[in-house]
């Protein structure tokens, strides 16, 4: 975020992405952290669904638990800032 808010003072708006992550935890606090500097911040987070399906069997469940575990899921951050210049 500290990049982010760099940005918008050179070009009006700062964007950031970070992407094979793991958990982004309480995304609210990255995006106050632009409230100080007179900015609006915006972060949000997507990752990969690793579930079971709806109405598997116990068998076929199992399976998908195991793949779940092997795989590490890809999450997708973004941090941007806005900068209101009158």
């Amino acid at each position: 975020m500290d990049i982010a808010v760099e940005k918008p003072s050179k070009v009006g708006i700062g964007a950031v992405t970070i992407h094979n992550s793991g958990h982004a935890g309480m995304m609210a606090y990255h995006a106050m952290r632009a409230m100080p500097h007179d900015m609006i911040g915006y972060a949000i987070t997507g990752g990969g669904a690793i579930m079971v399906p709806t109405l598997v069997r116990f068998r076929e469940s199992e399976q998908f638990r195991t793949l779940g575990r092997s795989l590490r899921p890809r999450c997708h951050h973004s941090f941007w800032t806005f900068r209101h210049r009158p």
